[in-house]
C-alpha cells in the first residue's frame, strides 16, 4: 500500500513536472520572433573572354525595396586578366524604416576546382555600423567556399558594406567558369525576422563565335555585356531563325564610352549570305539593321558585329513582329 502511495505521488510530480516544462515550452515560442525566407530571381552577368587584360568597369546591381527596408545589392566589376581573374567589390547599402538589419552574409562559389575566390584588405574594407563575424577564402581542395558574415553592432537602421575581392580563374580556355554569390540579410521589421536572399551569377565563357559556321544562336530579347575586340577579335556573328513574313529590327549601343563598332545583317539562302541591312554611324550612336523574310518556310538570319575602332562592351536588342505591308 506504501508502495503504491508513493508511486502514486511521484505520478503526479512527473505530470506537473510535465506541464511546467511545456507552458515554459509555449512561453519560449511566444517569445521568439519568427522569420519568413524570401528568395529573389538570379541576376545574371556573362562575358567572352577577353584575350588580353581589360576594364570592364560595370556594376552588376539590384534593389530590394519594400515598406520595411530599402536596400541595394551591388557587385562591382573592375579589371579582368586573362592570367588571373576578375577584380571586384562587393557593395551593400540598406536603410531600414522599421527594426535594422541583424546580419548580413556573402558566399561566393567557383564551379572549376582550381579557380579561387579571396578577399582582399589592400582596398576596400569599409563597414558602417557593422562588425566582422567571419572572413574565409575558398578553398579549393575542399571544394569550401568563400563567405564573409557581419552583424549590427546597436541595431541602427542603416548599414552599409564595402569589400574588395578577387575572383581568380584558372580554368582553360575553351571552359565556361562560372562564379555563384549570394547575398543574404536578416532583418527585423518590429515584429518578427525576415531573411532575403539574392542569388548571382557571373559567368566568362570562351570566344567562338567569330565565323558565320561558329554563329551563337540567338533570340527576341535583351543581350548585355557582349565583348568585341578591335585588334584581336574584331567580329562577332549571331544568327536568329526568322519565320514566314516576319519583321526583324536589331539595335546595338556600345556601353565603353568612345568606342565605334558596327553592324550587319545577313540573309543565309542555300550556302550563301546576303547582306540586307547595314549600320556605320560615328562613335558612341545606336546601331540599327532590319530586314523583312519574304522566304515561305523562314531562313536563318545572321547578325554581324565589327570593332571599327577600339575594344569594349555593347548592348544588343532583337525584336521579331509581322512584317510591314
Amino acid at each position: 500500500m506504501k508502495d503504491r502511495k508513493i508511486a502514486l505521488v511521484l505520478s503526479v510530480v512527473l505530470i506537473v513536472a510535465l506541464l511546467a516544462v511545456f507552458e515554459w515550452s509555449e512561453l519560449m515560442v511566444k517569445t521568439i520572433p519568427t522569420m519568413e525566407t524570401e528568395t529573389l530571381e538570379t541576376i545574371r552577368w556573362k562575358c567572352e573572354k577577353p584575350t588580353r587584360g581589360i576594364d570592364i568597369g560595370q556594376d552588376v546591381s539590384t534593389q530590394f525595396v519594400s515598406s520595411e527596408i530599402s536596400a541595394e545589392l551591388k557587385f562591382r566589376l573592375y579589371s579582368y586578366f586573362p592570367d588571373s581573374g576578375l577584380d571586384m567589390d562587393v557593395e551593400m547599402a540598406a536603410s531600414n524604416i522599421e527594426g535594422y538589419v541583424r546580419d548580413i552574409y556573402v558566399s561566393l562559389e567557383e564551379d572549376y576546382a582550381y579557380s579561387t575566390v579571396f578577399w582582399s584588405d589592400t582596398y576596400y574594407s569599409v563597414y558602417g555600423n557593422l562588425s566582422v563575424l567571419a572572413v574565409k577564402d575558398s578553398d579549393t581542395l575542399s571544394g569550401a567556399k568563400a563567405f564573409f558574415g557581419l552583424a549590427n553592432v546597436n541595431q541602427s537602421k542603416q548599414v552599409y558594406l564595402r569589400k574588395a575581392l578577387f575572383w581568380g580563374v584558372a580554368a582553360p580556355y575553351n571552359h565556361t567558369s562560372l562564379l555563384k554569390a549570394s547575398f543574404e540579410f536578416t532583418y527585423f521589421n518590429g515584429t518578427f525576422y525576415k531573411k532575403v536572399i539574392q542569388p548571382f551569377e557571373f559567368k566568362i565563357m570562351p570566344d567562338d563565335n567569330n565565323s558565320f559556321e561558329t554563329a551563337e544562336e540567338v533570340h527576341e530579347g535583351k543581350y548585355s555585356w557582349l565583348y568585341v575586340d578591335c585588334t584581336y577579335d574584331n567580329l562577332e556573328y549571331y544568327k536568329i531563325y526568322v519565320a514566314y513574313l516576319n519583321h526583324i529590327t536589331v539595335n546595338m549601343t556600345n556601353t565603353t564610352p568612345g568606342v565605334n563598332f558596327n553592324l550587319y545583317l545577313y540573309e543565309k539562302m542555300d550556302a550563301n549570305y546576303s547582306l540586307v541591312s547595314s549600320s556605320e554611324k560615328a562613335t558612341d550612336q545606336t546601331e540599327m539593321v532590319v530586314g523583312n523574310e519574304s522566304h515561305s518556310g523562314g531562313s536563318w538570319w545572321y547578325i554581324q558585329v565589327n570593332a571599327a575602332s577600339a575594344n569594349g562592351f555593347y548592348d544588343m536588342s532583337i525584336a521579331l513582329d509581322a512584317a510591314p505591308p
